[in-house]
């Protein structure tokens, strides 16, 4: 029978990656981030450093195989220590310890070892020559090193049961035995400078004592004082740490009953205890730290049994106060300080019997609330936190206290948070047995609901696409449930539950919109098992079919449509049936049932078809494997018929049977997983290829990749600590791509790319879009391009796709449809004046579209403007879609007459004076005078203006100052304030009739072209009194405008890229900082870059067009006779590919006929082809006339013709 309760407690969900194309497996568990470290030895024989000096931290550990060698694991960059370098010892080890004992300066190794004291001493390379060193020295329980006699040489402690040995070191890897202290039995020995005399002491703590032993002048350990406490002191309970700020060592030691607080009297001893009242009678480990950044040593201190850690300030002379409990998960047992997010801030971190904790501090005393991380199995301690991969956060090793004696290093963020919490979430179902996916609370969002064995409840956990599970109620059901299944029984909308238990039946709980559930009905089944749910008799109701385990029977139970089920007929099923599946396995539209069976030790699977009427055929029977747990059924091999694949536990494989179109199954097909495999079984695409795999419990979970025609090939194994009891497979995070709830602990470290396209989704026709993929490491687009960016202009609607891949390989895809949109203004104009004097004021008016946006930087339809030069004002408009139109206007600008003013500049009080305008044809004064010259006599300082009017009809006013004896109050103008380097600004004095400037010009106005921020001073002088006037003017740099000048082919493309300024110009009107262009020839372009300070520079760049390629053939011959070579030499290129496929400078052919001869190749990067044509010229026909002859050997002449 298959319903016994799993062994294993907690819900893993692993989240699966969308794949690239070649589709791997992307189900990210603990092996993807975090690194079990297996068979190292428990805490006396592991140590962590860096042997080799890169930078890494090594880890030492025991070989727990040999128990006699050491395994150095070295560290790298990913904290990956998979392979061990072994060092030989000679005897089984006890101990480990790390010190430079020759004051060389490297690492040497002490090991306790068959009895014996053992050092290799360490070499250059981060290793360790062999032993030099051994004496027989018993088994210490405890190691310990330190300088016990002042010499500047390490010594070596044993602790005994009863006892502490010291041998002092010799500087060479030798010691010498210093004799014995006795010990009472220890559980803590502490070794440190007690008494500040530059000898190492130590102190020991033995159920309620601590005994303290000061080192003498000669390295001998003597007791010197002991205290005894209210309670057992446990192991991980005692700091020794200054408390109070004297410079003196202090301890703290927590019981069942207190927190005592032994102050050093300054000589190494201590003074009675100052308790305080312990928080819990279960106090498992303290830690301290400066949690309120005071500079004073804080306390915390973990509670077991109240799932609390309790913090205490120290007020800077070790008072503590203030104790505050902040949750802490299931049964903490170990505390640790230490900045874990880089803030500066102290934090805590911590293991509980479900995983790990931290508390991110806030500088001030207060914590977070806790954050938990999962971590696979159950582990005893925090073996270090450190930078393990020296990426600049804070990483932690935990240790495991199972058999296998692993260490997991949990990699950190830099946030506080570790890889290990992203998508890892624990559910509190220690006998989860089964589990099953549904809406369980209508929002559109895929739940899971737990069926606990031990504690006979179901458990629902609501998901929201995210990949987390969060609890949302749970249910008791009768003892012994067995399976269960989900569907709207009572066709209210909302998702039940039918449970079978052996003891009981089946159940129903009706469902409802919070995803609650409650009690409705139960069918009295015997022995009730295996449990699917299906139409069996076809009237559209759902109906359930369970397996009767004590009479070897199935029974379909006919649902009525409101949650209630009656029974019908049992079928015979086989001996002990446990799991049932309900599909159509021949194809006749009506649902079949394939039922497991597991008795006796012969596992069978039996095939009932059914006849649509609630009745089943007789049995087919197959043969699995040994001791089945579960089966899955899918179409395996793609022929459109259900398969089923069976896990057996005990055979360490998996059965597959192949179905047909008439129900039939091939014989079982065995895989082989090379382990015991458990209940957990799951089928699904999960590297989206378009074939079934499987999922199955083997050694954490072992992932079966479908081949698509019915076989399997091993695959991906994700160690999640154990093997799961049940599995789910679906979609929880929204990426599209299969995830895998499981029953096993373990942690899951990474989430699956989730790619997202940022961007308008609305474009003018014409325009161009920037979209911006994220989520992703690299990203490849249906435009071919690659990058996270890229730059469209669509002139129709267009759907752009993007495919990101992370560093994990795995790759999703994301949409972006931009829709287009034309102008649908027909016309947009300016009305306005065409001439304008300057300065003058006049009102352009824009029409044609719905909001206006000028160049002046003006919103509206209308704007007044004052040009002084011949000016072009334009205005962009835009219609209801938001598309954009323009138009310009330009206004031309008539000068102003020069109107200048003539005169005397100083007068006495009541002293006629006479001024002269000038510049211009008419003039109108201040004082009502149309005169060219103006008489007046002043009584006090005054201005006069004179308004000239041109010959154009423009005015300009000039005025004038006359200072009767009074002081000039001195005023200087200017446009601004702030110029760009290189540029001039005209300061104007006023406030006297003469100036003075500190350049030395005596003008009113001066220009000025400072380099550097300057002050100019302007003086004036009456004649009686002189006044000055100060301007700081401020110089901006101009922009450093960069760009490239690339080479390219004729035909090719380059791109131009300006950097140094805000914003770009360029000589063809492209106002981006990059161009592409295609020129013929060589050809220089212009960018002008504006800053931010609106100053402008420009720079030149040119796209060099490399000379065409001038390919050429050199014959030996123009043509040849027949059977006759011709030599053919090729030139101009660099690289050479004939049409005869040869790759030589020359080749040498022989046509029969005239033929045409290629040749193709490069200079540079440029391509060139040319061709020659061979001719063959053909031999004479030729013929002998006349008849035979015959000479005389004496006359050989003879004359043939022909």
């Amino acid at each position: 029978m298959r319903f016994i309760r799993p062994y294993l407690f907690s819900l893993l969900i692993i989240l699966s990656f969308k794949s690239r194309s070649q589709n791997p497996f992307c189900f990210n568990g603990l092996s993807d981030n975090d690194f079990y470290l297996n068979g190292i030895a428990n805490f006396n024989r592991l140590e962590s450093i860096d042997l080799n000096y890169d930078g890494y931290l090594d880890i030492i550990s025991r070989d727990n195989i040999t128990g006699t060698n050491i395994n150095v694991y070295y560290g790298n960059s990913s904290a990956n220590y998979s392979i061990p370098v072994t060092f030989t010892v000679g005897g089984a080890i006890s101990n480990i310890l790390l010190a430079d004992f020759n004051n060389d300066g490297i690492i040497d190794l002490f090991c306790a070892a068959g009895g014996n004291l053992t050092v290799l001493p360490g070499n250059t390379l981060g290793g360790f020559n062999g032993p030099i060193f051994s004496q027989s020295v018993g088994t210490p329980f405890k190691v310990a090193t330190g300088d016990f006699n002042n010499d500047g040489k390490k010594d070596i402690a044993l602790m005994y049961s009863s006892s502490i040995q010291l041998y002092l070191g010799t500087g060479n890897c030798t010691f010498i035995a210093n004799g014995s202290n006795g010990f009472i039995s220890s559980t803590s020995n502490f070794f440190n400078d007690l008494n500040n005399d530059g000898k190492t002491d130590a102190f020991a703590t033995a159920n309620k004592i601590i005994s303290v032993f000061q080192t003498n002048t000669f390295g001998y350990m003597n007791p010197s004082a002991s205290y005894t406490l209210g309670a057992n002191i446990p192991d991980g309970c005692v700091i020794n740490k200054d408390f109070n700020n004297d410079g003196y060592l202090d301890i703290i030691a927590t019981n069942s009953l207190a927190i005592n607080v032994l102050f050093n009297d300054g000589t190494g001893n201590f003074l009675a205890p100052v308790i305080y009242l312990a928080p819990s009678t279960s106090i498992k480990s303290i830690t301290d730290g400066d949690f309120n950044n005071d500079g004073y040593l804080d306390l915390a201190v973990a509670n077991y049994s109240l799932k609390t850690i309790t913090t205490y300030t120290n007020n800077g002379a070790g008072v503590f106060s203030g104790a505050t409990n902040i949750y802490a998960g299931n049964l903490p047992f170990k505390i640790i300080s230490k900045d874990l997010n880089n803030d500066g801030n102290a934090d805590l971190v911590g293991l509980n019997y479900t995983g790990a904790f931290r508390f991110l501090g806030n500088g001030t005393g207060g914590f977070g609330t806790a954050s938990f991380f999962a971590v696979g199995k159950q582990y005893i301690n925090i073996h270090g936190i450190a930078d393990y991969n020296n990426d600049g956060n804070v990483d932690i090793a935990i240790a495991e206290i199972n058999s296998s004696n692993s260490l997991v290093i949990i990699k950190g963020k830099g946030s506080g948070d570790f890889n290990s919490s992203d998508n890892f979430e624990t559910i509190d179902n220690p006998g989860a047995s089964r589990i099953i996916s549904d809406d369980f609370n209508n929002d559109l969002k895929k739940d899971v609901a737990v069926l606990d064995y031990d504690s006979a409840k179901v458990s629902i956990y609501a998901g929201n696409n995210n990949g987390k599970l969060n609890k949302i109620t749970s249910f008791t059901v009768p003892a012994s449930p067995a399976m269960m299944v989900s569907g709207d029984f009572d066709n209210d909308g909302y998702k039940d539950i039918a449970v079978s238990g052996m003891a009981f039946g089946v159940f129903i709980y009706k469902g409802s919109a919070s995803g609650t559930f409650s009690y409705f009905s139960g069918v009295g089944i015997p022995y009730a098992g295996g449990l699917d749910k299906g139409d069996f008799n076809e009237d559209g109701k759902i109906d359930l079919v369970v397996t009767n385990y004590g009479n070897n029977t199935v029974w379909p139970l006919l649902g009525n449509g409101n949650a209630g089920f009656a029974s019908s007929a049992g079928f015979s099923a086989g001996n002990c049936p446990s799991i049932v599946i309900a599909k159509d396995f021949n194809n006749d539209s009506h649902l079949d049932l394939s039922i497991m069976s597991s008795c006796g030790g012969a596992e069978t699977l039996t095939v009932l078809f059914g006849n649509g009427a609630s009745g089943f055929s007789a049995a087919t029977s197959y043969s699995l494997g040994v001791s089945s747990q579960d089966q899955k059924s899918a179409d395996f091999n793609n022929d459109g018929h259900p398969d089923i694949a069976v896990s057996n536990s005990y055979g360490g494989n998996l059965s597959v049977l192949l179905g047909s179109a008439s129900g039939n199954f091939t014989s079982n097909i065995l895989y082989a997983l090379g382990s015991t495999v458990s209940d957990g079984l799951v089928t699904g695409d999960f590297n989206n290829d378009g074939n079934t795999d499987i999922a199955i419990a083997s050694i954490g979970t072992r992932i079966l990749k479908g081949n698509g025609n019915g076989t399997f090939s091993l695959s991906t194994s994700y160690y999640l600590g154990g093997n799961g009891s049940a599995y789910v497979a679906e979609d929880f995070n929204n990426d599209g791509a299969l995830d895998i709830v499981s029953s096993a602990i373990g942690v899951l470290l990474s989430k699956a790319p989730v790619i997202s396209i940022s961007g308008l989704n609305t474009a003018c026709i014409g325009s161009t879009i920037a979209l911006t993929a994220s989520g992703a490491n690299s990203y490849s687009w249906s435009t071919s391009a690659t990058g996270p960016t890229i730059l469209v202009n669509p002139t129709v609607t267009t759907t752009y796709t993007v495919t990101g891949i992370n560093g994990t390989g795995c790759s999703n895809v994301a949409v972006k449809t931009i829709s287009v949109i034309p102008f649908t203004a027909s016309t947009l104009n300016i009305t306005g004046a065409n001439t304008l004097c300057s300065t003058y004021a006049t009102t352009l008016t824009a029409n044609g579209a719905s909001t206006y946006t000028w160049s002046t930087g003006s919103n509206g339809s209308a704007i007044s403007v004052n040009p002084i030069i011949n000016t072009t004002y334009n205005v962009t408009g835009t219609d209801a879609n938001g598309c954009p139109n323009s138009a310009q206007k330009t206004i031309t600008v008539a000068a102003l007459p020069i109107v200048n003013i003539t005169g005397t500049t100083v007068a006495c009080a009541n002293s006629p004076i006479s001024f002269t305008a000038s510049g211009a044809s008419s003039y109108t004064w201040s004082t009502g005078s149309n005169a060219t010259v103006m008489v007046t006599t002043p009584t006090i300082t005054t201005i006069y203006s004179v308004a000239g009017t041109g010959t154009n009809g423009c005015v300009k006013t000039s005025t004038y100052n006359v200072n009767v004896f009074s002081t000039p109050t001195m005023v200087i103008s200017s446009a601004t304030t702030a110029i760009c380097k290189g540029s001039s600004l005209t300061l104007t004095g006023s406030g006297s009739p003469t100036y003075t400037w500190s350049t030395g010009p005596t003008t009113q106005t001066i220009s000025v072209s400072p380099v550097i921020n300057s002050t100019y001073t302007l003086s004036g002088n009456t004649g009686f009194c002189i006044g000055s006037k100060t301007i700081q003017v401020s110089v901006n740099p101009l922009p450093t405008v960069t760009v490239n000048n690339p080479v390219i082919c004729t035909g090719g493309t380059a791109t131009l890229t300006a950097g140094g300024a805000n914003s770009y110009t360029w000589s063809t009107s492209a106002i981006t900082n990059s161009i592409i262009d295609s020129p013929p020839i060589t050809t220089t372009y212009t960018v002008t870059g504006t800053n931010s300070f609106g100053c402008i520079k420009t720079n030149i760049a040119t796209i060099y067009v490399a000379a065409p390629v001038n390919a050429s053939i050199t014959a030996s011959a123009p043509s040849v006779c027949t059977g006759g070579s011709v030599t053919l030499t090729a030139g101009g290129i660099n690289t050479f590919t004939w049409n005869t496929n040869q790759n030589s400078v020359s080749i040498i052919v022989t046509p029969i006929v005239a033929t045409t001869y290629t040749v193709s190749g490069v200079v540079g990067s440029c391509p060139g082809t040319t061709t020659i044509s061979i001719g063959v010229d053909q031999p004479p026909t030729t013929a002998l006339a006349g008849s035979n002859q015959t000479i005389c050997i004496n006359n050989p002449a003879i004359t043939l013709s022909g």
